[in-house]
């Protein structure tokens, strides 16, 4: 790969199947990028267009003629998730659930509705929860600031509002 030999093979092969164009030897920070002609460089087979994954979709990985999303097929680490608590009713999924700060404050909520036959479930999101006290019927409960969209594993669309449910519970 060194001289971009296979520049036009990979243009070749990626627009015949709908793929990225290029090859990028540069690493996991590095993005595909297409030759718009013969290499002079090694350089010159690095461009910027970036591949994102059908599910989740967030930056994939380029390999050779295919790429994989480090989140969806489970590379990515969790430490960088946000974590909250839901009373799960075992809806369909994706459901609106509130989230709450800690299990205590989901175990109130549950009680204060009647819900004894719920679990009380950890969901993650990578986005941030932004927390508000209650002052409804159950005041003084840490919750989050809108419903959440609870989906059943870590397999969604990277936005705000969205979180996993943790364990077995879906």
């Amino acid at each position: 790969m060194g001289d971009c030999k296979n520049s036009r093979l990979a243009d070749n092969v990626a627009h015949r199947y709908g793929m990225p164009c290029g090859i990028s030897s540069g690493g996991r920070e590095q993005s595909v990028r297409r030759s718009s002609g013969p290499a002079k460089t090694r350089d010159a087979c690095h461009t910027t267009s970036t591949v994102f994954c059908p599910n989740c979709k967030r930056a994939m990985t380029p390999l050779f003629v295919s790429f994989v999303c480090d989140f969806c097929d489970g590379l990515a680490t969790d430490s960088s998730y946000h974590c909250g608590f839901v009373v799960w009713r075992k809806r369909p999924t994706p459901a609106e659930e509130y989230v709450f700060r800690t299990r205590q404050d989901a175990e109130t909520w549950r009680a204060a509705r009647a819900l004894s036959t719920c679990e009380v479930v950890e969901v993650r999101s990578v986005h941030p929860f932004r927390w508000r006290t209650s002052t409804g019927s159950v005041p003084d409960l840490e919750m989050a600031d809108a419903l959440i969209s609870i989906w059943p594993d870590h397999r969604f669309p990277a936005v705000p509002n969205n979180a996993f449910l943790v364990g077995s519970a879906a």
